[in-house]
């Protein structure tokens, strides 16, 4: 409703007006959902692979501001769970644990991609490698390892 109130607000032709409440009301019958500016950025990073017109899907955002909501709740996590921490050098391959050799490997592997993604200028490339290490290597696996740890 407020989105339509802008567009009367506006300098549109009243017949561009009431074509644009009408292409809402079809596209968006239960309104458009707030995302924020990060899942925003994130999203147009995502998008950049299809050329110059982007045809952007707010469901798509939407996601994007659920993984933006889960990856501060992760920080959050380690946030309160390593109050206190000071690290120190990492240890040789032997002293680490199987979970922390895991993770290290998928951290370097997703490094790898975000980084030839981004000397590449295919930022869809990097932002799919940091999505898919936060959310399915990070989060999925190596901090539900880690949560007996800190229980």
């Amino acid at each position: 409703e407020d989105l339509q109130a802008r567009l009367d607000a506006g300098n549109l032709d009243p017949k561009e007006v009431a074509r644009a409440k009408d292409s809402q009301k079809k596209d968006f019958p239960q309104g458009i959902p707030e995302c924020g500016t990060d899942a925003l950025r994130f999203a147009l990073c995502a998008y950049t692979s299809q050329g110059r017109d982007i045809n952007l899907d707010v469901l798509r955002v939407e996601g994007y501001r659920h993984f933006c909501n889960k990856l501060w709740n992760a920080t959050k996590f380690a946030m309160a769970n390593l109050e206190g921490y000071t690290p120190g050098p990492l240890p040789d391959k032997a002293g680490l644990k199987s979970q922390d050799r895991y993770i290290l490997s998928r951290l370097q592997a997703c490094v790898a991609d975000a980084n030839k993604g981004m000397d590449d200028y295919d930022f869809s490339t990097s932002t799919t490698a940091m999505y898919s290490f936060f959310l399915y290597e990070l989060c999925d696996v190596y901090l539900e390892l880690s949560k007996p740890l800190f229980g």
